[in-house]
């Protein structure tokens, strides 16, 4: 709805017409910036999408000036109506309107910064993986099948993207003069700038996520769309479209019943005589309510990118309302950390 407003036609000379389309699209600024901070970077997409629609309006430059000083002041005034006590609040809590400083101060800074050249090279690929299916809190992955397919669908999508730009330069279309194009446009922008202040924030504190980009994640969806129909003659396009629909939502069906649900399914209950022979005894109790009785795993030698099965046996001791977090490191050679798990027992 608010990318449709924001390419909605401000253009008319209607008075009536401007305020019905600016009023609702403040409003919706406002609750994306009162839903996620990032979602102001919507606010300068809208204010592009409002100019250019005005801009290639009816009129003369007199009364499109006008009419774009109207628009942008309903806009931001319903914008500023929904969201500004919010901001107004975190001036006065933490001395800043956005309260991204406390959020480090919270969540910790980067000791010492790095570059984005270190972030791109040392987080990228978790950032990848997450945006389309890291579960339980980064304790849950599905096989790798599943990223190899994300991964051959985005490929496809930039190489579409990349030949539809390369014919469109060639024939010399300026589809910008088209509504589709300068809504494409502005989507494009919007992705871009969503990823700049992205990196902005990881760059300060730790939170290469790719759930932290999910506020683009709809445009980000189009925009790879177009790239993956554009090597599609028209004829085979509706064909193409149901099979990366049946594609999708066969994987979407897939992750959860093969790779989400069997980790949340609670351990089996055991009695003491059916503990395993090779149990290597623990006896470790945490805050006398959950005891750990012990552990089965072989001593083979490992090599990087190969596995530890590891088996863990609990006992509770009393009865528990809080929910406990379990940390589970593997150190190897010199007591150097080589893996680490952190979920809940």
């Amino acid at each position: 709805a608010l990318l449709t407003l924001i390419s909605a036609d401000f253009g008319s000379d209607n008075t009536f017409q401007v305020v019905k389309r600016s009023l609702p699209l403040g409003a919706l600024l406002g609750l994306a910036a009162l839903t996620k901070v990032s979602g102001l970077v919507l606010w300068p997409i809208a204010a592009l999408g409002v100019t250019w629609s005005v801009a290639r309006g009816a009129g003369e430059v007199r009364s499109k000036t006008k009419r774009l000083f109207i628009c942008g002041a309903l806009i931001a005034g319903a914008a500023l109506l929904v969201s500004g006590w919010w901001f107004w609040r975190n001036f006065q809590l933490y001395g800043e309107w956005l309260g991204t400083e406390t959020m480090v101060a919270v969540a910790g800074a980067r000791v010492p910064l790095i570059t984005l050249e270190q972030l791109i090279r040392d987080e990228w690929r978790g950032f990848w993986l997450s945006y389309w299916g890291v579960f339980g809190g980064f304790t849950i992955l599905p096989a790798e099948w599943v990223f190899t397919f994300f991964d051959a669908l985005a490929l496809w999508a930039i190489l579409g993207g990349a030949w539809q730009t390369l014919r469109v330069s060639q024939t010399r279309r300026v589809c910008l003069r088209k509504p589709e194009g300068s809504v494409l446009l502005l989507l494009t922008l919007f992705i871009l700038l969503t990823l700049v202040s992205l990196i902005g924030w990881t760059l300060t504190t730790f939170a290469s996520q790719g759930r932290l980009a999910f506020g683009a994640i709809a445009p980000i969806a189009i925009v790879m769309a177009a790239g993956l129909l554009a090597f599609a003659p028209k004829r085979w396009m509706r064909l193409v479209t149901l099979a990366l629909i049946g594609a999708l939502s066969i994987v979407a069906a897939i992750v959860p019943i093969a790779y989400i649900a069997p980790r949340y399914a609670p351990p089996p209950l055991m009695r003491a005589e059916d503990l395993p022979r090779d149990l290597r005894a623990a006896r470790v109790v945490f805050a006398d309510r959950i005891e750990l009785l012990g552990y089965t795993s072989d001593d083979a030698p490992r090599r990087p990118g190969e596995t530890q099965d590891v088996t863990l046996y609990w006992r509770a001791r009393a009865p528990m309302t809080q929910d406990y977090a379990l940390a589970l490191h593997l150190l190897g050679r010199a007591a150097q950390e080589v893996g680490k798990i952190d979920t809940w027992p």
